[in-house]
């Protein structure tokens, strides 16, 4: 006999929604696991509520939840462990631990921090390489993780390729940390600045230039302190292109060494390049500026030459020349040169150059002619003047003064010039002439082509004087000479105040006697007698006058001449 029992309810049975987490819990890895962006989040700082599962992990009415395992989080790894829940109508699994990767690392962390710190990437010495020579470990950076060595990140570059261009001098570069294998790689960074082909050109061009292949034009007559920059010149042939400008120095002019300072700028497509300072000398100076004012001043009119008329040309003495009313500035002296073959003594010229000089810095004039030197005739004339010590006048003693004139002269000189080529001529001094004394006054005059010479005054003295004539006239008319009582007196005892004339003179002239030597002649009764006339200390004598009809004395025994037989 059976007995049924009434139903019994039994429970604890495995549910569907139990066993459905189960299937699912048993089917779940660590791949199904997810992490919101979980390589930039340490395991330390992961949160519960940041996991999630991949899409069609489980079905949709189950809901997981997880729970990271306490001490199981691995900086260095990036990873950590996790216990994942399925729950569904209340019933839920939970897996065993399962290990997530992928985290960020303390290593990818540092790298990332260093890479962050990165502003600015830059190239040394880029100033003076193209890009396209542009070397990867020279590179740097700002905040350079490298500075601290217990960091342990290495930094390299990585030029972009195609991004190096040397018409604008810039590259692209990424950088690229790295730590325990970790790395972090940056954006690409532009870097600018680096040489460009037109910055080398001119860089080269640069090299080209010196003091001496900078020049100026005309600067021999500009001060530093007038000198202008657009006037600077470049003696040497610069490349297509380029074009140089000047900059003088601040400060650098000094006139009164003729130098400055300049600095020449070369530019291509403005890209530039500056020289050092070059010292451009040969400008005009304070000094021969002012000796070139100076020399303005002067002309042949302005040049004398001390007793030039007595000098001739080739005898003149370049240190004896002088500056007549032209007054110089102070410092400036001057000096002289004789132009070569420049001396003409037919001409009495010769031409000069006069050098202004101040601390060294000259002015020439040009070519001056200087006139008025004594000329060879004038020398002639000179000379021939000078050895004239006394003049004379032939016959003079039988001419009265105011009887000699300018047409009737007669005169002669010593010392006659022996060039024949020169004239002698003779001037009475107006109112020279005096009877009285027999004396006038000439001057003479030696004359050769255009230049003459004319003495001083010379005294000729011996004239026939007023008195002198009147006692020749007075002589003149004697016809006789007889003595008084001649007949009784022997002629050796004649005595000469007995003596008469004829005819008798008329005037205040007084007649003596002078009894010529010799001609006494007793045996005859003659003698020789001569007349004569005084007056004022003036006196003539006649020829001898024969005397006859004076007493006789005979014969003396001794003056009988006995004829022999």
């Amino acid at each position: 006999m059976q007995a049924t029992s009434a139903p019994i309810l039994i429970t604890g049975f495995l549910t569907a929604a139990q066993d459905a987490v189960n299937k699912a819990i048993q089917h779940l890895t660590s791949a199904q696991i997810i992490y919101q962006n979980k390589t930039n989040v340490l395991p330390e700082d992961a949160q519960n509520s940041g996991f999630s599962l991949a899409d069609n992990t489980v079905a949709n009415d189950i809901t997981p939840s997880f729970e990271i395992i306490n001490g199981t989080a691995e900086n260095q790894a990036g990873q950590l462990k996790v216990k994942v829940t399925l729950t569904k109508d209340g019933k839920s699994a939970t897996s065993e631990p399962l290990t997530i990767t992928e985290f960020l690392t303390t290593d990818q962390k540092a790298v990332n921090d260093a890479k962050a710190a990165i502003t600015i990437v830059d190239y040394t010495d880029k100033a003076s390489v193209l890009p396209l020579a542009a070397d990867s470990t020279k590179f740097n950076v700002t905040q350079d993780p490298t500075q601290n060595p217990a960091a342990g990140i290495t930094v390299s570059y990585e030029i972009v390729e195609n991004s190096q261009n040397n018409d604008a001098g810039t590259l692209k570069v990424k950088v690229i940390l790295t730590k325990n294998e970790k790395q972090a790689v940056t954006k690409e960074f532009e870097v600018s600045g680096f040489l460009t082909n037109d910055q080398k050109l001119v860089n080269e061009e640069l090299a080209k230039i010196s003091s001496a292949n900078i020049d100026y034009p005309e600067k021999s007559n500009a001060l530093p302190t007038d000198a202008v920059e657009n006037n600077f010149r470049l003696s040497v042939q610069l490349a297509d292109g380029v074009t140089p400008s000047y900059e003088i120095v601040s400060n650098s002019q000094q006139d009164a060494l003729g130098t400055l300072k300049v600095k020449v700028i070369l530019t291509k497509n403005e890209k530039q390049a500056v020289t050092e300072e070059f010292e451009v000398s040969g400008f005009l100076t304070s000094d021969q500026k002012l000796v070139n004012e100076e020399l303005a001043k002067i002309s042949s009119a302005s040049i004398d030459y001390p007793e030039k008329s007595n000098t001739l040309p080739n005898d003149a003495d370049e240190n004896n020349f002088t500056l007549s009313a032209v007054q110089l500035a102070d410092g400036v002296t001057p000096s002289y040169e004789i132009v070569d073959s420049s001396r003409k003594d037919g001409e009495g010229t010769l031409q000069v150059k006069v050098t202004l000089t101040k601390n060294g810095k000259t002015a020439v004039s040009d070519v001056l002619l200087i006139t008025g030197f004594l000329t060879t005739d004038k020398k002639a004339v000179n000379d021939a003047k000078t050895a004239i010590t006394s003049v004379d006048y032939t016959g003079k003693e039988s001419v009265l003064p105011s009887e000699v004139t300018d047409s009737n002269l007669t005169f002669t000189v010593t010392q006659a010039p022996t060039d024949h080529e020169i004239d002698v001529s003779y001037r009475i001094v107006p109112s020279s002439q005096n009877d009285a004394e027999g004396t006038l006054k000439v001057q003479v005059t030696l004359t050769k082509n255009n230049e003459s010479a004319v003495t001083g005054e010379f005294d000729v003295s011996g004239f026939l004087t007023s008195d002198k004539k009147l006692l020749n006239d007075e002589l003149a008319k004697i016809t006789s000479v007889d003595y008084r009582d001649k007949e009784n007196v022997l002629p050796s005892n004649a005595d000469v105040n007995n003596f008469t004339i004829q005819p008798t003179l008329t005037t205040d002239v007084t007649p003596t006697y002078e009894i010529v030597d010799g001609s006494k002649d007793d045996e005859n009764g003659s003698l020789q007698v001569k007349v004569v006339l005084s007056k004022n200390n003036n006196s003539v004598t006649s020829q001898p006058f024969t005397v006859n009809g004076f007493k006789t004395s005979e014969p003396s025994e001794e003056s009988i001449e006995v004829t022999p037989a």
